[in-house]
């Protein structure tokens, strides 16, 4: 309708009807679409080249990944490749993979990925996916990711690996975050969480880091303290007290007792006599 509405209801027309050259801005068809060439964001990761890699493999990929005969991803050919790889994501769902270029022009390589399978040291997914039937066998383009906790470069191998599905321990992008996330979002990561720390030990102890609260305290503490030092002191000399007098009115009682009685055996003596 843009383009080649009918000219009984179109109005005016933006460009002249005749077969007369030109040139005109364009833009790159992203993802088949103009409208789904904005994407939310490409994924803060850096792969190098040397760890990705088109690979023969034995589907389905686990629990034994086998790869062989690695060489540049399907359709990034050529000796002048340069930058790194990365995922864009799109509004759609859709996930990409891309290679940034050292002059900044992104290169598309797969315009969409599926994630296949997992290990601590690998990562393989398929380009450009399809059902099963045809070209490439596999259902896509195999392309295997190296982690940094192996080396790097065109080597074979064979790993132990997960399926990836919706309940994985870990994900496909969790797993790319880990590995190849750019120095400037891991640090900025590394920043905000040490700001959070700092700001919870700060909470903490504000308080007490107060000169006037810290003499406060103290004071009060001190104070508690000598009163009831002095309190229990005062106490324990009252007991002291009471106790020795009952001792020396019980023994001042046995000597009164005793003397009348020795006055009663002599009274009684002499009137014997």
């Amino acid at each position: 309708m843009k383009n080649f509405q009918t000219s009984a209801t179109r109005n005016s027309s933006s460009v002249d009807e005749t077969d007369a050259d030109g040139s005109w801005t364009s833009k790159p068809l992203v993802n088949n679409s103009a409208a789904s060439s904005s994407s939310d964001r490409f994924l803060p990761i850096e792969i190098p080249i040397d760890r990705c890699f088109d690979v023969q493999w034995n589907p389905p990929g686990y629990p034994l990944l086998n790869a062989s005969y690695l060489q540049a991803p399907w359709g990034d050919w050529g000796d002048r490749r340069d930058g790194f790889y990365t995922f864009q994501t799109f509004t759609n769902g859709t996930i990409s993979f891309v290679r940034k270029a050292g002059d900044g022009e992104i290169v598309p390589v797969f315009q969409e990925v599926e994630f296949l399978a997992i290990s601590d040291d690998v990562l393989l997914f398929n380009g450009d996916p399809h059902g099963g039937d045809g070209f490439p066998l596999g259902g896509g383009y195999g392309t295997l990711i190296k982690a940094p906790s192996i080396p790097a470069g065109d080597t074979d191998g064979s790993w132990t690996t997960k399926q990836l599905v919706n309940n994985s321990e870990m994900t496909a992008q969790e797993w790319l975050m880990k590995n190849f996330q750019t120095s400037a979002t891991r640090n900025s990561s590394s920043v905000d969480k040490t700001k959070c720390q700092q700001h919870q030990s700060t909470t903490r102890t504000s308080l007490w880091q107060q000169p006037v609260w810290n003499m406060t305290f103290f004071f009060l503490l001190g104070f508690v303290c000598s009163t009831a030092f002095f309190v229990v002191k005062s106490k324990c000399y009252d007991k002291k007290r009471i106790i020795a007098f009952d001792n020396n009115h019980d023994d001042s009682s046995k000597n009164t007792y005793v003397g009348s009685d020795l006055d009663s055996v002599d009274s009684s003596s002499k009137v014997s006599i």
